[in-house]
């Protein structure tokens, strides 16, 4: 029997491993991993490129050359005189981004349906596609086009040379008659500005000549006299009103908006612990239905109903708030005071109303002798606006000379003679597609590789996870719990079982551990057949074991034995039976299976009591290995529960179905509950050499052999 393990419980946390970056080898072994995924992209693509680079038809192009003339001779701009710079000039740059316009394409197709012999038919989509216009600086444009058909490419690439050496003189003259329609309209509003002018001298003049100045000065007098007993009136009123806002803001403030009365109401906090108190009596009625008064849940539960009463007895059934109500005194106060400050507004504005009607009075009665200086003030500025007038007409004058003497802008300095084939060689088009369809396929197995986060290979579980892989179980065509190395003991999965057996024995050489909890994260990743199948070639190595059913939600273990799932575990921990009256033989000389017995509604409770802690160490005396058997660990408290009072957890992952993230949850949720972890085994495994170990096993041998002798069987070291 292999002495007690130091590591039962209060086992140092663990810390998980950092997320490995992404490096060389990686990307590497992802290319191997999905060699035939980059090989038929790569096939595909390649096939695709030499089929389209095969079939594509031939394209045939022509290039016409295009002369920009940059600084053409001519007048100077709008009145510069000779010796200035000329006028600034559009970029060839620029030009050459007008030669495919969609005008110009339009302009180019009614060209070529209108050549002799019937004409070329093509369309303005087909024209705008197959030009390509480049700048040789400093003024050459090269426009080229390249089509299918051969016999349309240099009339349509001539045509479009013409097209737009056409256009470009019709813009430039549209340009320079846009600027002479610019300057007839300053001419036309200097023409009107002199008219108002001479119109407003004249309406000054006949007002100075008409206007008694002395009767106009005396009937502002009166007016002003007027307007200031009116002033002073209003100033007075204003002056009551401010002196009687003190009283009535003094009264507004000593009354508040809204006067408090109180009103009961009943205690939420009381209502509340009247219904826990009804609810602690319904669950001490039913705990005193199942068990005696001494039993320990009903004295809690009892203890409980007299705290929350006292409790409940210490709160008032009502409390009191506050009511509040409008106050009709503070109201018409507040309108009072409202009131007065309207008037008090009115008042003032009033009052400065009429001291600008004043002033304004006094401006106009003093001004009354410079009208007369204002009529010559217009006629200077008549005379300022004729001699604009004078020089606008000189300028519209120079311009249209200018216009007279512009006549292109571009012209066509080289016509296409013949087309040429410009379609790619073939050879391009496969190294492309041969490059492309490996870029493509490395990054298609890189990305699926990224998106696939579930366990398949052992190599990952130990690089993702930092612990050692201890076996690796390989797929069985019927994935249901079952013990194979009883119905098939020579098949590759009983001899994986006994690999991770012997596995096990080494990895706790310098630390032997006596108990060992077998956890998965996800339900139906074969835990339960991981547990028994290795629980029983323990047996056959001449050990003892206890195999526990602690799935007190959905027990197999009892079935796959082909024993009574009624008599187990729960029994012995609520006091129902000894461990010998529930320990049951397997048939297997050296194993014992304990069942799960009757399910309980609370598992996490019954397995997280000090009796189970109890009945660990008993286990201990019992046997030499004993294995536990747990829920999910992902979904529910158990298996965690158990990992902190066993020696030791032996995780199950299935490969292709769990994700790395479910596992190092799992490892994370035990390392805080400071279990032990030993080791993953990965489950249902597809091991490429597992018909060869069959195929072994199957083969009759080359010759007979003699009989060997009988000797004792030495066992393995325990677990």
């Amino acid at each position: 029997m292999a002495p007690a393990s130091s590591a039962s419980t209060g086992n140092p946390a663990q810390p998980l491993p950092d997320a490995r970056r992404l490096e060389v080898r990686d990307i590497i072994r992802t290319i191997q991993k999905r060699r035939w995924l980059v090989i038929i992209v790569l096939a595909v693509i390649t096939l695709a490129g030499g089929i389209f680079g095969a079939l594509a038809p031939k394209r045939y192009g022509a290039t016409a050359i295009v002369l920009v003339h940059t600084a053409p001779p001519g007048m100077p701009w709008l009145g510069q005189k000779e010796r200035e710079e000329p006028e600034p000039q559009v970029s060839v740059d620029t030009q050459a981004r007008l030669v495919a316009t969609l005008q110009n394409a339009q302009k180019t197709s009614e060209e070529l349906a209108k050549l002799p012999g019937g004409g070329i038919r093509v369309s303005v989509a087909d024209i705008i596609d197959a030009t390509t216009v480049e700048v040789e600086r400093p003024d050459i444009i090269r426009v080229t086009v390249a089509m299918r058909d051969r016999s349309a490419v240099v009339p349509t690439v001539n045509t479009l040379a013409g097209v737009y050496v056409a256009s470009a003189r019709d813009r430039s003259r549209g340009i320079y008659g846009e600027a002479g329609n610019v300057l007839q309209k300053q001419i036309d509003d200097a023409q009107a500005k002199i008219d108002d002018l001479n119109n407003k001298r004249l309406a000054l003049l006949k007002q100075g000549k008409s206007a008694d100045v002395t009767l106009e000065v005396k009937s502002t007098e009166e007016l002003v006299t007027t307007m200031r007993a009116q002033r002073d009136n209003a100033a007075q009123r204003l002056a009551g009103v401010r002196r009687s806002l003190g009283p009535l803001q003094r009264a507004a403030a000593a009354e508040e908006p809204v006067e408090t009365y109180p009103l009961p109401r009943p205690n939420p906090q009381y209502e509340r612990l009247q219904e826990a108190l009804e609810e602690k009596t319904r669950q001490l009625s039913m705990v005193r239905g199942r068990y005696t008064d001494q039993h320990p849940l009903v004295q809690q539960a009892l203890e409980d109903f007299n705290q929350l009463q006292a409790q409940a007895n210490s709160v008032p059934p009502t409390i009191t708030d506050p009511t509040y109500e409008r106050n009709p005194r503070y109201d018409q106060a507040q309108a009072n005071l409202r009131a007065a400050e309207a008037e008090e507004q009115g008042l003032a504005a009033q009052v400065q109303e009429m001291d600008r009607a004043l002033g304004k009075l006094d401006r106009d009665r003093k001004d009354l002798p410079r009208r007369r200086v204002e009529a010559d003030e217009v006629q200077r500025e008549i005379d300022v606006a004729s001699e604009g007038y004078r020089q606008l007409v000189t300028t519209l004058q120079e311009h249209q000379l200018r216009q007279a003497n512009r006549t292109s802008v571009a012209e066509v300095a080289d016509e296409a003679a013949e087309a040429k084939t410009v379609t790619a060689p073939l050879i391009r088009n496969l190294i492309f597609s041969v490059l492309l369809g490996l870029f493509c396929g490395i990054a298609l197995a890189l990305l699926l590789e990224g998106l696939d986060n579930t366990v398949r290979s052992p190599d990952e579980v130990a690089r993702q996870t930092g612990l050692p892989l201890l076996g690796a179980i390989p797929l069985l065509e019927d994935t249901s719990p079952q013990v194979i190395t009883l119905s098939a003991p020579h098949s590759p999965a009983s001899e994986a079982f006994r690999t991770l057996r012997s596995n096990i024995a080494f990895a706790l050489t310098d630390l032997p551990a006596r108990s060992f909890l077998c956890a998965a994260a996800l339900g139906a990743e074969g835990r339960s057949s991981v547990g028994a199948n290795l629980a029983v070639v323990t047996a056959h190595a001449g050990q003892t074991v206890i195999l526990v059913d602690t799935d007190l939600r959905k027990p197999v273990l009892a079935d796959l034995f082909g024993l009574n799932p009624a008599l187990g575990l729960t029994n012995l921990l609520v006091g129902d039976a000894t461990l010998d009256e529930v320990l049951q033989e397997t048939g297997i000389p050296g194993l014992y299976l304990l069942a799960s017995g009757p399910l309980p509604p609370n598992p996490a409770e019954l397995l997280d009591s000090a009796r189970m802690t109890e009945l660990i160490a008993e286990l201990h005396t019992r046997a030499d290995v004993t294995i536990f058997d747990s829920p999910p660990a992902l979904l529910l408290a158990d298996a965690v529960i158990l990992s902190s009072k066993v020696d030791r957890v032996l995780l199950t992952a299935e490969s292709g179905r769990v994700t790395l993230d479910a596992v190092r949850e799992v490892l994370r949720l035990m390392y805080h509950a400071r279990a032990s972890v030993l080791g993953v085994v990965l489950n249902r495994y597809r091991m490429p050499t597992a018909g060869f170990y069959q195929q072994y096993y199957d083969e009759p041998p080359n010759r007979p052999r003699p009989a060997a002798p009988e000797v004792e069987a030495p066992s393995e070291p325990a677990l």
